[in-house]
């Protein structure tokens, strides 16, 4: 989940850099972000280097279904340090050394010792982050007390990439984008919400997040889109209400507006006369204290006040957003 900026650069992401920076305090070859959803009670991958296909989907999926949350408080009572392999497989149960995770997935690989930290705030499961080498007895105690004097930065930067992950009110909204594939999970969605538009408008997503808006007819939703490992994209749906009490048609008009897009071509997209259009302009003109249309896309930039379209021309037109 690199970036590359204007220049060619390649950056990375903030999920890698406090994962990358532990490199140089406990040395590994392999490591995983992996968050939980609440609301489907499953985990899924964030991030990874160095891990094959099958050790990705082995410790995404099946590593937190043979130990729940809270595994490491009975492997190390006292002092919580993160389990490894050298020093607590012995504690595991079921013994980790004999499971699938580490035969089938870990083992061929040349994996020699892992350790895996815990991620929570305030008593809240976020997550877990895998660590695995090559080199025998490689996470001790002393790399296990480095681990867990960084545990507070792995959950910082965890929460702070998913916003609305674990807001009261928030329904995520998960799918794949594999070709032929765009399947999409809500226990619980909001009634009516058309999962193939947001699917169609999603299929675009280049850089790693996305906060916009979400329109279902007269209702709103902050919406925060978090590419996923494989391409896959979480989407969270905050009921809330349209910025500067802008109308649903506003924010529409808006958007295009962000994109670049003149009065007549705004009037073609929406289905609106070319009239309706120019009052919903000088209407939002008015709403934010400003004089000029320019200014009106400058603002809808900064806060990312548009939403998404299916064909992703927004997504691909607002500077700084799907390049």
């Amino acid at each position: 989940m690199s970036e590359e900026n204007n220049n060619g650069v390649t950056t990375m992401s903030p999920l890698q850099q406090p994962i990358l920076a532990l490199r140089e305090l406990i040395g590994f070859d392999a490591a995983q972000l992996v968050a939980f959803l609440p609301s489907q009670k499953r985990h899924v991958s964030l991030w990874h280097q160095g891990y094959s296909p099958a050790s990705i989907d082995a410790l995404a999926d099946q590593f937190p279904r043979l130990y729940p949350p809270g595994f490491t408080r009975q492997l190390s009572p006292r002092d919580r340090l993160p389990p490894s392999i050298s020093e607590c497989a012995g504690k595991m149960f079921p013994p980790f050394l004999a499971t699938s995770v580490y035969r089938s997935a870990l083992h061929p690989q040349g994996f020699q010792d892992g350790m895996t930290i815990e991620l929570g705030i305030e008593g809240r499961h976020l997550g877990l982050a895998h660590f695995s080498s090559c080199t025998p007895g490689a996470f001790n105690q002393r790399v296990r007390t480095l681990a867990r004097g960084a545990q507070p930065l792995l959950e910082a930067a965890l929460r702070e990439r998913l916003p609305a992950l674990h807001a009261e009110q928030s329904v995520p909204v998960y799918f794949d984008r594999q070709p032929g594939r765009q399947a999409l999970y809500a226990p619980r969605p909001p009634a009516g919400l058309d999962h193939q538009r947001m699917a169609r408008a999603l299929a675009s997503l280049k850089d790693d997040t996305l906060t916009a808006f979400w329109l279902e007819g007269r209702r709103a939703f902050r919406l925060h889109a978090q590419k996923l490992a494989g391409e896959d994209v979480l989407a969270t749906l905050t009921p809330t209400p349209l910025p500067m009490n802008m109308t649903s048609a506003e924010m529409r008009v808006l958007s295009w507006l962000a994109a670049g897009l003149g009065d007549r071509d705004i009037a073609r997209r929406l289905c609106l006369s070319e009239r309706t259009v120019h009052s919903h302009v000088a209407s939002l003109l008015r709403r934010l204290g400003v004089q000029r249309r320019a200014q009106l896309s400058a603002q809808a930039a900064a806060n990312n006040w548009f939403v998404p379209d299916a064909r992703g021309l927004i997504l691909a037109s607002v500077p700084g957003l799907g390049h």
